[in-house]
């Protein structure tokens, strides 16, 4: 009796602890077993991962969820040509060039290509800030629009719709002298005149592109005729954003460094104070119009610089320029009244364009243009900054 007690206790212990070795194999295989892996879409793209490592996971992620620039390039995509120069700056130059059908933009063909020195200065900061701009401002038809850029390596690159007319000033000009060339002629190219409704039509479009400039909550803050691009279909389209800002994304006050200034152009408190708004560049369109009214006329002519911001705060303006309407000069005054606020808004002066592209107008040429006019006599450098 004590034997068989005896062989029923050992052999319940040797049970237990045969069910106590396999639970501990068990959980032993079971901790060293992978861990499955978890596959987590982000952005249409899977990427698998091992949560077990909290530091690798959170950079995956973090690298996963970056957006890929839409606008980079390879600069392979880019063919420059050096040979055609489209313009000249004191830190770049701008080239004609071609982007190729391998880049992702909808755009290929002939461009306009900027370009920077390969030197890391200064300007590269602000070349940056220029492709910034662009790219947060966004599409319109009114403006040349970036196509594609290159940051990643020197020099940088920046890729521009290309616009067979050069800026709008030459464009005025070269057909100002054709006129007064031809002035009296029976037969004449009517593609270096221009009429009346081409005028409106030219500061409508300028107007468009600075309504949606001001909507998107930019500053141009370097509106000239200069610094407006006409392409191949003739169709005006705004440029040179280098000097362009948001407003509420730091101070409006701007305090240059160094260079000169387009005094000329800027309104009042701009010159004074560095103050800068829709309402400051509501003062330079007014310019503009100036501009193209007197198809490339000089603004303030014999007025120098350093007299500009006196002249002004004393409630001179520009007198009224020749083939100019009622109407256009009445525009060109309230771009010019002294207190900002009273100013009107892009869209009230593109509204009142369309109404004048809207009445009855003879379309005809322009057949005498004064070529005497003071507007037109530019003796110095000084006259313009």
């Amino acid at each position: 009796s004590a034997l068989i007690i005896g062989g029923s206790v050992a052999l319940v212990v040797l049970i237990i602890v045969s069910a106590l070795l396999v639970i501990t194999m068990i959980r032993r295989r079971s901790a060293q077993s992978p861990t499955p892996t978890i596959v987590v879409t982000v952005d249409e793209s899977s990427v698998q991962r091992k949560p077990s490592v909290a530091n690798t996971q959170a950079s995956f992620y973090s690298t996963s969820t970056r957006k890929v620039d839409p606008f980079e390039v390879e600069r392979s995509c880019i063919a420059v040509d050096l040979q055609r120069p489209l313009g000249q700056g004191a830190f770049g130059s701008v080239f004609m060039g071609n982007l190729s059908r391998q880049s992702p933009s909808d755009w290929n063909g002939v461009v306009a290509v900027k370009m920077l020195k390969a030197s890391k200065n200064a300007n590269q900061d602000e070349f940056y800030r220029e492709i910034r701009t662009m790219k947060a401002i966004g599409y319109h038809e009114r403006i040349a629009n970036i196509l594609a850029c290159v940051t990643s390596s020197l020099p940088s690159i920046l890729v521009l719709e290309y616009c067979a007319n050069g800026d709008l000033l030459s464009y005025l000009r070269k057909r100002l002298h054709y006129m007064l060339e031809n002035s009296g002629r029976g037969s004449v190219d009517p593609r270096f005149m221009i009429t009346q409704r081409q005028q409106l039509t030219f500061a409508e479009q300028v107007a468009q592109g600075l309504e949606f400039l001001s909507s998107r909550g930019f500053v141009h803050r370097d509106l000239a005729a200069r610094n407006i691009l006409v392409d191949g279909a003739e169709t005006c389209k705004i440029a040179d954003f280098g000097l362009c800002r948001e407003i509420g994304k730091g101070p409006e006050h701007y305090q240059s460094k160094g260079g000169r200034l387009p005094i000329k152009w800027m309104s009042p408190e701009a010159i004074e104070y560095s103050q800068f708004s829709t309402a400051s560049d509501v003062w330079s369109y007014g310019v503009v119009l100036f501009e193209i009214l007197t198809l490339g006329g000089s603004p303030y002519p014999r007025w120098h610089v350093s007299e500009v911001l006196g002249r002004l705060k004393s409630g001179e303006r520009m007198r009224r320029p020749e083939c100019c309407t009622d109407q256009m000069f009445t525009l060109m005054q309230h771009c010019w009244l002294q207190q900002p606020g009273m100013r009107p808004t892009f869209k009230d002066i593109r509204r009142f364009l369309t109404q004048q592209m809207n009445q009855p107008m003879a379309d005809s040429y322009f057949a005498i243009v004064n070529g005497q006019a003071d507007y037109y006599i530019v003796t110095t450098t000084s006259d313009l900054y």
